[in-house]
């Protein structure tokens, strides 16, 4: 909402171009190794060292996650299929030149508050984020989908301002 509205003060301030959005096409499909392929022992390494990072944060929420919406602790099964996981999608985002995914520690407060633990919801939510991605407002080229780089940061601003309010109504009712 905050987004949204912010986006629209935004507009109507004149601090909105959408002139490579109208040229852009709707669906594209997108590149494999857009920026080639090359071997370099430093990245090998400092990438190596963000995996382990990662890993750890993926043991850590899926722990989390499971405390909080099943009340019990995660198994082994659990924890190796949330590492193998974010590995695998960290493999095919490299693939088409993405940066690498990892788990989200803002999932554990959501599942806590909702108490929502379903992989469907996740299934319907990484689709969405593939037909957002396919069907992305390139501009220029620019790989960031849905132009979120092209807003003003007072429509961003808004949109955290909103979010933390938001936040500070859900906590103090007890949501």
């Amino acid at each position: 909402i905050g987004l949204i509205a912010g986006y629209a003060v935004a507009g109507l301030a004149g601090m909105v171009s959408l002139g490579g959005v109208t040229k852009a096409a709707w669906f594209q499909v997108p590149t494999v190794m857009p920026y080639g392929f090359e071997f370099s022992l430093g990245a090998v390494i400092g990438v190596t060292l963000v995996s382990v990072v990662s890993a750890i944060e993926t043991v850590g929420d899926a722990s989390a996650t499971t405390k909080a919406g099943a009340g019990r602790d995660a198994s082994d099964e659990e924890i190796a299929g949330a590492t193998y996981a974010d590995g695998l999608g960290t493999a095919v985002a490299a693939v088409f030149g993405g940066l690498p995914n990892t788990s989200f520690s803002q999932n554990v407060g959501i599942v806590g508050m909702t108490g929502i633990m379903s992989r469907h919801v996740v299934t319907i939510a990484g689709i969405i984020l593939i037909i957002c991605g396919i069907a992305s407002l390139h501009v220029d080229r620019a790989d960031v989908p849905l132009q979120v780089t092209r807003l003003p940061e007072r429509a961003l601003a808004v949109r955290a301002l909103v979010f933390a309010l938001l936040h500070v109504v859900a906590s103090s009712s007890g949501l």
